[in-house]
């Protein structure tokens, strides 16, 4: 993160008084900026830790110890505001932390409240003890020599995985962003995602703050954010309050965000780049983001990759593509149709050994290409499309492969849609479970499914749906409001099964009364004919 920090201090040299970051009413230039990190790395490092964990909810203190890690040289593994206590135990078992911070608002596990701790500012700051020496041997040998950032993955099933990736490559990572976005007007950006999330920390943290724009982090519920739900009266005030050029949304987002400036919520007046990722945006959306003149540019990349690998620009995209590769990636397509990519490449999940090509100088694993698990195509042109997960693509009865993403999007595009879960493997007929953001009455909601079937061919549509009354339980969303497919479809598979056996019994009902029907027809006409 040299660059980076380089950066920071020629700012805090250059424009001591430039606002670097807001909150609520907390507002520190880049001098304090750089003052309050050194200051904080200095006493991380005069604590002994080689890996920090931390759970704040996103503000001006998360930003601090962040960055303090990086300085410090010690290996930073922020903890996700969303994670239960159980994920939270996993977490930090796993990456062998030795320094828990967590903010006000946040209790740690009973267990950790007994070992020592220390005062850094407003947050609680741990030192687990190690049970016996044997652990504490193991622990050192499981640490990595290069400090990196260890992001950890909601997860589709099990437990969250630790993504290792070294600071020298986040660092590249954000210079390309910056490079991206050189001719971009952006003076101030809104984080609205958990800064926890790398999508956020990177582009919407790192990359403004490396250009010297003034980064607003307010707090998840001061943004409305919880889970997968959006208080909409709350997400509008922040944004009219904070004025901003730049957000990073997620789809869900971007559909709310478009509803409130077609019902006269919003102005989209000072927008200059809305940047979206982390699940299919469909070309009905990005239709009526552009009739509204909004700067949407989609962007594609994941957490193994470093998050952003590609970027549609303003003036430079192209619509249902998720952009060009970003100058530190490259990327192909191999025999399958899966989308493989190198440039940025994570070291390895926590507890993971490296492998040969991993383990000289940090970055040599960005010579290796990464299966990404995405489907897709390059166009002549450069522009990445991704079509699918390959891992979660089903097969019909008439041997038809269907990308459920595909299906997914294009209903929870719709305003009145929250959320859809698409199913048919070796079905006759898909069928959407499907979830409302307020109340649909079902020939209302038949109307927009038939709308979204429109625009897919016959095999891939939903055929059938139903309407989902409850609420999704919040372990079944990842940060950016996807659903897990994979833990919801275990979730509702009696559902599911219900619906196809109760189906199958009126087949086979209908079967058995046209039998029967032409049973009689068959003994009136032999009566006849004697």
């Amino acid at each position: 993160m040299q660059t980076f920090l380089d950066a920071l201090k020629s700012h805090a040299q250059n424009r001591p008084t430039k606002q670097a970051l807001v909150a609520e009413s907390e507002q520190i230039s880049y001098r304090m900026l750089i003052d309050k990190v050194e200051a904080l790395a200095l006493e991380l490092d005069a604590t002994g830790a080689e890996t920090v964990a931390f759970q704040l909810d996103n503000g001006v203190n998360w930003v601090i110890i962040d960055i303090a890690c990086c300085m410090a040289g010690i290996s930073s593994v922020p903890i996700p505001s969303f994670f239960s206590k159980d994920q939270i135990r996993h977490l930090v078992s796993d990456s062998n932390a030795d320094l828990l911070i967590f903010g006000s608002g946040f209790q740690p596990a009973d267990e950790w409240q007994l070992y020592p701790r220390i005062e850094i500012g407003s947050a609680c700051v741990y030192v687990p003890e190690i049970e016996s020496v044997e652990a504490n041997i193991a622990a050192i040998s499981k640490k990595s020599p290069v400090p990196m950032k260890v992001t950890y993955t909601s997860g589709s099933t099990g437990q969250p995985k630790g993504v290792c990736i070294a600071y020298e490559t986040i660092d590249r990572v954000t210079q390309s962003i910056v490079e991206s976005l050189e001719g971009v007007a952006i003076e101030r950006h809104l984080c609205v995602l958990p800064l926890a999330t790398l999508l956020e920390n990177i582009a919407g943290l790192y990359a403004p703050l490396m250009r010297g724009i003034t980064v607003h982090v307010p707090s998840l519920e001061t943004v409305g954010l919880s889970g997968a739900s959006l208080d909409i009266e709350k997400f509008v005030k922040i944004v009219v309050e904070t004025d901003p050029h730049s957000l990073i949304l997620v789809p869900q987002l971007l559909t709310a965000l478009v509803t409130l400036i077609q019902f006269e919520q919003l102005k989209p007046d000072n927008f200059t780049m809305l940047a979206v990722g982390g699940g299919r945006v469909s070309a009905h959306l990005l239709q009526a983001a552009e009739a509204l003149g909004l700067p949407v540019c989609e962007g594609y990349g994941l957490s193994e990759c470093s998050s952003v690998l590609t970027l549609n620009q303003p003036g430079n995209h192209k619509v249902g593509s998720v952009g060009r590769p970003l100058p530190h990636a490259s990327l192909r397509i191999n025999d399958v149709g899966e989308i493989e990519a190198r440039g940025s490449n994570m070291r390895c999940y926590q507890g993971e050994q490296l492998n040969r090509t991993q383990t000289g100088e940090a970055g040599t694993q960005d010579l290796q290409w990464y299966a990404t698990g995405d489907l897709g195509y390059i166009d002549a042109q450069g522009y990445v499309f991704v079509t699918g997960r390959r891992k979660n693509v089903f097969i019909t009865s008439f041997g038809r492969n269907v990308n459920p993403e595909w299906v997914e999007s294009a209903l929870s595009q719709h305003p009145a849609i929250s959320a859809a879960l698409i199913y048919g493997e070796a079905k006759d007929h898909n069928l959407a479970l499907i979830w409302c953001r307020f109340p649909t009455n079902k020939g209302a909601l038949a109307d927009i499914v038939a709308d979204a079937n429109a625009e897919l061919p016959d095999y891939a549509r939903a055929h059938q749906f139903l309407l989902m009354s409850e609420p999704i339980p919040s372990n079944l969303i990842t940060a950016n409001g996807r659903l897990k497919r994979i833990d919801a479809l275990c979730h509702y598979q009696s559902v599911i099964d219900n619906h196809y056996s109760s189906l199958c019994c009126v087949t086979q009902k209908a079967c058995k009364s046209s039998l029967k029907t032409n049973q009689k027809q068959t003994q009136n006409s032999l009566r006849r004919s004697t």
